[in-house]
C-alpha cells in the first residue's frame, strides 16, 4: 500500500519546520536557535524531532514518512500483546495482538498515518504497560516513566486529555479508595512532575499564549453524537477504509499484469463495497460475556478499558470538529481491543475442553474477515484513482515546476502546499491562500505578475477541495484586469488531471 497513495496534507505537516522557517505555529529560543515546539494549537512538534534525524539519513522520501510509522504500530501490537499478557495469560496477549493486526482501520492509519495516531497509539500502550509493571513491582520510577509517556502523547496531540480523561475517571470508578490508599503524596509528585515534563512543551505553549489552545479546542455539542455513533460502529465493522482514500468515478484504465495483484484483484472481487468484518457484533457481545464471566482482577480490567473506551469516545462525540473520520475512532482501540482480548479468553475459559477449538474458529474466522478487507482496499488502491487529498500526481507537480524553473507558488485550495514543501524539499516556497480573505489573494496574485518564476497552483474544476475556489481565483484576476495563461496540467498515475498550473501576465 505504501506506494499507492501519495502525500496527505496533515500526513506532512510534521515536516514544515524542517524544510521552512515559518512551518511551525510556535517556537522556543534555545541555545539561540530557533525549536519548533507547536505546529498547530493542539498538535506539538514531537513527531518533527523524532523524523529529523531520519530525514538526514534516508532522505526526503515516502518510504522515510511510512516505514517508520508501521513500524510504530507493529511495536503498539507487541507493547499491547505483553500488556494483556502481563494481565490475563499468553493466550488473552496473543488474541489482542491477531485481532488488531488484521483490523483494516487500524493498518491504514499506521500505513497513512494523517491522524496522525501512530504516535498516540504507541505511547497510550508504553505508558499503560508500564502502569501494569508498577502494579506488580512498585517504583516510584515506572509511575514516572508512566506519566511521562502520557506528558508526551499530551504534547503530540493534546486531545490525548479524552483518553487520558477516560483512564482516569475509570480507574478512580473501579478502584478509587485503593488508589488514594496506594498513592501517597510522593508517588502523586512523581506523577505529576513525569506528566508536567512530558508536556511542557504544549504547557509552555499555552501559557506563552493566554490558553489560546484550550480557547480554540474546547468547544462542545451534543448534536453529533447520533452521526458520530453511526460512525463508529462502522469503523468497529472496518469496512470504510478504501472509501476514506478513493475515488470511485476514474477506475484505472490499463490492465494491471503483475500476478500478485491480479490475484487480490480476483479475491477482491467476491466482495461487495460494504463487505462486514461482523466486529461490531464481536465487540457488543464478548465485553458483556467476559464481564459475566469473568471474576476479580481480570472482570476490573475488562470494565477499566471499556469504561475508559466509552468516556474517551464520549468526549469526541460532544467535541466539536472532532471525530469525523475513522482516525479519530482508532485512537480508543487499544482500549476497546484489550477489553475484547481479555472478554474473549475468559468466556472461552468456561468452555473446558472446547476453549482451544473454538478460540481458534472464532479468531481465525474474524481475522480472515479482516484480511479480506485490507486486501479489498489494497486492490481498491490498485485500480482506482485516489481522491484528491490523497493524489500520487504531488510528485508530478513539484518536479513539473521545479523543471519550469518555478521557485514560488501560491495555493488557494486545501491539500497542495505541505506535500509540495516535501517533494521539493522547501526549494519550492509556497504561499497557502485564505479563500475568504481576499487581500490575501489579491497580494498574492499581484505579486506573482508577470515573473517567470511565480505561478497559482490549483486543483482542476473537477477534483477542486474548497467548493468554487477557482471561480474565486479567476473572478480576483478579471477583477483586477490581470491575465493569465494555463502553463500546464499534471496528472495523477492513471491519467486523471489533477492540477492546473497559472501563470500572471
Amino acid at each position: 500500500m505504501l506506494p499507492l497513495l501519495g502525500l496527505e496534507y496533515d500526513e506532512v505537516l510534521f515536516v514544515r519546520p524542517l524544510v521552512s522557517r515559518e512551518g511551525a505555529l510556535w517556537y522556543a529560543d534555545i541555545f539561540k536557535r530557533q525549536v519548533p515546539l507547536m505546529l498547530m494549537t493542539y498538535v506539538g512538534a514531537l513527531k518533527t524531532w523524532l523524523f529529523a534525524p531520519l530525514f538526514h539519513i534516508f532522505g526526503y522520501r515516502v518510504s522515510t514518512v511510512r516505514v517508520p510509522t508501521l513500524i510504530g504500530a507493529a511495536i503498539t501490537l507487541l507493547l499491547l500483546g505483553e500488556l494483556i499478557g502481563r494481565i490475563a495469560g499468553r493466550r488473552a496477549g496473543l488474541i489482542a495482538i491477531g485481532l488488531l493486526a488484521t483490523d483494516a482501520v487500524f493498518l491504514t492509519t499506521a500505513v497513512f498515518d494523517w491522524g496522525p495516531v501512530v504516535l498516540q497509539n504507541l505511547l497510550l500502550v508504553s505508558g499503560l504497560l508500564c502502569v501494569v509493571v508498577w502494579l506488580g513491582r512498585p517504583s516510584r520510577w515506572l509511575l514516572f516513566a508512566s506519566a511521562l509517556i502520557f506528558g508526551l502523547a499530551l504534547w503530540d496531540k493534546a486531545i490525548f486529555v479524552w483518553n487520558l480523561t477516560g483512564m482516569a475517571v475509570a480507574a478512580m470508578v473501579l478502584q478509587g479508595a485503593g488508589i488514594r490508599r496506594v498513592l501517597g503524596p510522593r508517588d502523586a509528585a512523581m506523577l505529576m512532575l513525569g506528566l508536567t515534563m512530558g508536556a511542557f512543551p504544549l504547557v509552555y505553549a499555552n501559557a506563552a499564549h493566554q490558553g489560546q489552545i484550550v480557547a480554540e479546542t474546547a468547544h462542545f455539542s451534543a448534536a453529533e453524537i447520533p452521526k458520530k455513533a453511526e460512525y463508529l460502529a462502522l469503523a468497529l465493522e472496518g469496512g470504510i477504509t478504501a472509501g476514506a482514500f478513493i475515488d470511485w468515478r476514474y477506475p484505472i484504465a490499463d490492465h494491471v499484469p503483475r500476478r500478485f495483484v491480479e490475484i487480490s484483484h480476483w479475491f477482491a472481487g467476491r466482495l461487495d463495497r460494504q463487505f462486514s468484518s461482523g466486529r461490531f457484533w464481536l465487540f457488543i457481545v464478548s465485553i458483556p460475556l467476559g464481564i459475566f464471566c469473568a471474576t476479580g482482577r481480570r472482570r476490573r480490567w475488562i470494565v477499566f478499558f471499556a469504561l475508559s473506551a466509552a468516556i474517551a469516545w464520549m468526549q469526541i462525540a460532544i467535541t466539536i470538529n472532532a471525530g469525523g473520520s475513522f482516525h479519530h475512532s482508532v485512537l480508543i482501540w487499544p482500549f476497546v481491543y484489550a477489553a475484547v482480548a481479555i472478554a474473549c479468553a475468559e468466556v472461552a475459559r468456561r468452555l473446558g475442553r472446547f476453549e482451544t477449538v473454538v478460540l481458534i474458529v472464532v479468531m481465525t474466522c474474524f481475522a480472515a474477515r479482516g484480511i479480506a478487507q485490507i486486501n479489498f482496499t489494497y486492490s481498491s488502491l490498485a485500480s482506482f484513482s485516489p481522491i484528491t487529498s490523497w493524489t500520487n500526481a504531488d510528485a508530478s507537480l513539484a518536479g513539473y515546476l521545479e523543471q519550469n524553473g518555478i521557485h514560488t507558488v501560491a495555493t488557494p485550495d486545501w491539500g497542495i502546499a505541505t506535500p509540495l514543501m516535501f517533494r521539493s524539499r522547501g526549494k519550492i516556497s509556497v504561499n497557502e491562500i485564505a479563500v475568504d480573505d481576499f487581500g490575501s489573494i489579491e497580494s498574492n496574485l499581484t505579486a506573482s505578475k508577470g515573473k517567470s518564476d511565480s505561478a497559482i497552483v490549483l486543483h482542476t474544476d473537477s477534483r477542486q477541495i474548497f467548493p468554487n475556489v477557482n471561480g474565486v481565483i479567476k473572478e480576483s484576476l478579471s477583477r483586477h484586469n490581470l491575465t493569465w495563461h494555463v502553463l500546464g496540467e499534471v496528472s495523477d498515475s492513471h491519467g486523471i488531471p489533477t492540477f492546473q498550473v497559472l501563470q500572471v501576465e
